[in-house]
């Protein structure tokens, strides 16, 4: 069983209910990057719930269908 992967796309940010210092908000909001990785839905979910335990949360979640990339010569 081929199990579907996906690359998602996400934004990285602290969880305003865990009251973190000022500080980390603000470098947060200065190094605000999209980070794109690719997983099945399932270690997705497991790696979104990770960082959860740890105060992160993900916003404006995307995923597409994942392709190998293609060298182009």
């Amino acid at each position: 069983m081929l199990i579907e992967r996906y690359l998602y796309s996400f934004q990285v940010w602290p969880d305003e209910t865990w009251n973190f210092d000022p500080a980390v908000y603000e470098l947060f909001r200065v190094h605000q990057n999209r980070v794109e990785l690719d997983f099945s839905e399932r270690e997705f979910e497991l790696f979104r719930s990770g960082l959860s335990h740890h105060g992160l949360t993900l916003r404006e979640v995307e995923r597409v269908p994942y392709a190998d990339p293609q060298p182009v010569l």
